[in-house]
């Protein structure tokens, strides 16, 4: 089989195809589409929202290669059973389920995070690099591996169906979800609400890690029905970044094709500080964000 599209026929598509998705090296990966840094009203968007979107951070070539990677994790009985139904069940991060009863999501992590060249496309590349710093200061502390590969498959869902918010609870700052596939409305795509980073951070006791306050899910919800939630959809290649508390989930999938992502994390070097530390009243002690807005 014949895993390298002829577009690919290059430098990194000669790499890729050494061995069967071996990791590409740092160089190959140094893409720089964007000036390095934030402009101020970057900056002030991510502090009030608490998320940021760069467009084409990845090239289109190495996007669908990683896509058709992610096919090779389905099983072969894992099928298409309509245009925007696929049927089958499929052991993941989750458990073995089928398509309809986990809402066509699929998280991907230990059996990816031995593909060291997926951690390149993204913790080496200097458009992702250049953001973090200019987000979290000095001292950002790049991950060991990626988080995971994420899909969202069509699943025959209702459309009446809204996405359910959640925060992460383990130890990072600053996520980052690159699109494989281009994402439309109502695609799966990855969906956040906005400004919520600055009322759920009250939902947890330290700066950050998992120590959740009694009152967590009551905030969460009440959120959630105060604050409209925000779709993002881009083509592939698309990254957002996001606040560690930001409450975000993914759309369900209404189009014909899955929706694939890649999910990195980055925290600084007192991150293991920072899960002891209480919360404070000030949101950005820990960021390069200062001055902006703080609400209790």
């Amino acid at each position: 089989m014949h895993l390298i599209p002829p577009s690919l026929d290059t430098k990194i598509g000669r790499s890729l195809a050494s061995r069967h998705f071996p990791p590409p090296t740092a160089s190959d990966l140094s893409f720089d589409p964007h000036a390095e840094g934030l402009k101020d009203e970057e900056l002030r968007f991510f502090a009030r929202n608490g998320y940021l979107v760069r467009r084409d951070v990845i090239p289109a070539e190495l996007a669908d290669f990683a896509r058709r990677f992610a096919r090779t994790l389905c099983p072969r009985h894992f099928q298409r059973a309509g245009r925007n139904t696929w049927r089958g069940r499929i052991r993941d991060r989750l458990s073995m389920l089928g398509m309809r009863r986990r809402s066509g999501h699929l998280k991907f992590r230990e059996n990816v995070r031995d593909q060291r060249w997926l951690y390149e496309l993204v913790a080496n590349n200097r458009s992702v690099t250049a953001t973090a710093r200019a987000l979290l200061g000095g001292g950002v502390q790049k991950p060991e591996g990626v988080r995971g590969l994420y899909s969202v498959f069509p699943s025959g869902v209702s459309c009446d169906k809204r996405p359910r918010p959640d925060t992460d609870s383990h130890p990072f700052l600053l996520g980052t979800a690159t699109y494989l596939s281009d994402v439309e409305p109502q695609g799966g795509g990855f969906t956040v609400w906005p400004g919520s980073h600055l009322t759920m951070r009250w939902g947890y006791r330290t700066t950050a890690g998992s120590q959740r306050t009694g009152d967590y899910h009551r905030r969460l919800y009440k959120m959630a029905q105060m604050q409209p939630a925000v779709e993002i959809t881009g083509s592939a290649g698309t990254t957002i970044f996001w606040h560690h508390r930001l409450a975000h989930g993914s759309s369900f999938n209404l189009q014909n094709h899955p929706r694939h992502a890649l999910v990195v994390d980055f925290s600084t070097e007192g991150i293991d500080r920072l899960i002891r530390q209480p919360t404070t009243t000030d949101p950005w002690r820990e960021w390069a964000i200062q001055g902006e807005p703080c609400i209790d």
